[in-house]
C-alpha cells in the first residue's frame, strides 16, 4: 500500500497501492477489494459519502467512489496531467513548469468541482527557492517554504506578496498544515521541527527528532505530531511528539529494531490511531 484516507467519522479507511484499492470497515476490520490495479487515494469528502482516487496511468484520470456501496460513481478526465489533491470537497491541481530549475519553477494552479462542471483557474504561482508547500483544509491559503522562510498566500491571489510567518533555513525544509487551521509545522532532514502560530505570527514550539523529519502527520485534535524520514529508514526514526508534554520531554519512538519503509503517515479523525 502507498496511500490511504480515513472517512471523517473514522468508520472507514480507503487504502490504495500497487495491489489495488481496498475499503476497510474501521469498526469490524472487514476488507473489500474494489479494484486490483493501482489506485492512489486522495481523500474522502466532508460528508463521508464519497472518496476520490487516481489510477497510476493516465494521471489525468480521477475516480470518485460512493460508500458504503464501494461503487464507482464518476470518472473525470483533467485537461492535462497534473498533481492533484482533494481540498474542501474540490480538486486542486497544479502543474510545474519543467523548463525552470528546481525551486524556481512556476506553477499553474486550478480548482475543479467533483462533478466536473465548474473549473476555476487560480493563476500562475511564482515561488522562489521553494522546498515544500501545503494547503490549509479550507482551500483558502497556500503555505510554502521559500529561501528558508515560511510564507502564507491566498490561493485566489497568487500574484500578491505573501505574508512571512517565520524562518526555517535549510536546503530540505517541508511544511505541513492540514488538518490544522491556525498552526503550521516546518520540518527538515536534520530533525528540526517547528510549530508556528499562524495568526500571531510566532514560533510556538521547537522540537527535535533523532532522525530526518521530512514526513509529518498532524493529529486533528491538535495534541500529537508524528515525524519520520521519507522512504526506508533505520530503527527508532518514526517518533511521536505529545505537544502537551513538558518542553524537556523526549519524543516516543514507535518502531523497534527493524529497518522500516513508510509510504504514508496519518492520524485517525479522533486522534486515537496513527
Amino acid at each position: 500500500s502507498t496511500s490511504f484516507a480515513w472517512s471523517p467519522d473514522g468508520k472507514r479507511l480507503a487504502v490504495g497501492g500497487f495491489s489495488g484499492l481496498v475499503l476497510v470497515d474501521g469498526e469490524t476490520g472487514e476488507q473489500r477489494r474494489l479494484v486490483s490495479t493501482f489506485e492512489e487515494v486522495l481523500g474522502f469528502t466532508a460528508s463521508g459519502r464519497q472518496f476520490v482516487t487516481r489510477p497510476a496511468l493516465p494521471t489525468r484520470v480521477i475516480q470518485i467512489w460512493v460508500v458504503p456501496e464501494g461503487r464507482l460513481e464518476r470518472t473525470l478526465e483533467l485537461e492535462k496531467a497534473s498533481e492533484t489533491a482533494l481540498v474542501d470537497d474540490r480538486l486542486l491541481t497544479w502543474q510545474f513548469d519543467s523548463d525552470a530549475p528546481p525551486g524556481e519553477r512556476t506553477v499553474l494552479m486550478r480548482r475543479l468541482s467533483l462533478d466536473g462542471a465548474a473549473q476555476q483557474e487560480l493563476g500562475l504561482w511564482k515561488p522562489h527557492g521553494l522546498t515544500g508547500f501545503d494547503v490549509d483544509p479550507t482551500g483558502t491559503w497556500i503555505f510554502s517554504v521559500q529561501h528558508g522562510r515560511l510564507v502564507q498566500q491566498r490561493l485566489d491571489a497568487l500574484s500578491a506578496p505573501g505574508r512571512v510567518i517565520g524562518a526555517h533555513e535549510g536546503d530540505k525544509v517541508n511544511v505541513s498544515v492540514s488538518p490544522w487551521r491556525d498552526r503550521a509545522v516546518t520540518s527538515d532532514n536534520r530533525g528540526d521541527v517547528r510549530v508556528w502560530n499562524v495568526p500571531a505570527p510566532r514560533l510556538e514550539l521547537r522540537l527535535k527528532s533523532p532522525a530526518n523529519a521530512l514526513s509529518v502527520a498532524l493529529d486533528p485534535k491538535g495534541r500529537f505530531l508524528a515525524t519520520s524520514p521519507p522512504g526506508t529508514f533505520p530503527p527508532h526514526s518514526l517518533v511521536l511528539f505529545d505537544l502537551t508534554a513538558p518542553r524537556s520531554a523526549e519524543p516516543t519512538p514507535l518502531l523497534g529494531s527493524e529497518w522500516t519503509q513508510i509510504n504514508a503517515l496519518g492520524f485517525s479523525p479522533d486522534g486515537s490511531w496513527l
